[in-house]
């Protein structure tokens, strides 16, 4: 890993409907995650299939299926080059199943709901 990585945090939470209701339910379920790791094994399944394991070897700080012992908050770290090439297919693949994933780095997280900022939300467009 390259201190170079930039860790992107891919997550599940209780819903909200606006920066308020968000900061509200952090406190209330204590940043307590919901999601399961049978999920994320989906997601990784999904990138796998879509991005060649040249790609993802070479984009990846960390190991795909490393997953954390006490909570499901996922920890990908893409190098600055994968920016370009793996996290828009991750944010893709990501939203469509659910979790949300956290660039604290641009400080922004895109999810279901659509692109939290600290401008608030941008909805998702709808189809």
């Amino acid at each position: 890993m390259s201190d170079a990585d930039q860790p992107f945090y891919v997550f599940e939470h209780p819903a909200f409907t606006d920066a308020f209701d968000a900061q509200r339910q952090s406190r209330l379920y204590g940043f307590r995650y919901t999601t399961d790791h049978a999920k994320y094994g989906a997601l990784c399944d999904a990138l796998r299939a879509r991005l060649s394991p040249e790609v993802l070897a070479a984009s990846l700080g960390t190991p795909l299926e490393k997953v954390p012992d006490n909570t499901p908050l996922y920890i990908l770290r893409l190098t600055p080059e994968a920016r370009g090439t793996v996290l828009p297919v991750l944010l893709e693949e990501a939203v469509a199943r659910g979790f949300s994933v956290l660039d604290d780095m641009q400080g922004r997280c895109d999810c279901p709901a659509g692109i939290w900022t600290v401008d608030g939300l941008q909805p998702a467009a709808s189809t």
